[in-house]
């Protein structure tokens, strides 16, 4: 994930331009309430809390999501 935000981010502008993680996926036409339940999930799941199918489902989705929404722009 953190790849494509960051390849999402050098489209949009110079390499001195802002990187913002929390701008990118707003710029690719995510959701951001949909970005912060994955980030929030992503950092529960590495600080070792168990996480459910509906929420490893959704981090997947999201992932999903934003693969095609970087892929769409050339």
């Amino acid at each position: 994930m953190a790849r494509q935000l960051a390849s999402a981010a050098s489209l949009f502008g110079a390499s001195d331009a802002p990187r913002d993680p929390s701008t990118v996926p707003l710029m690719l036409g995510l959701d951001g309430r949909r970005y912060l339940s994955f980030r929030s999930t992503v950092r529960a799941a590495r600080g070792g809390v168990k996480m459910t199918a509906r929420d490893a489902l959704a981090v997947y989705a999201f992932a999903i999501d934003a693969r095609l929404a970087r892929s769409s722009i050339r």
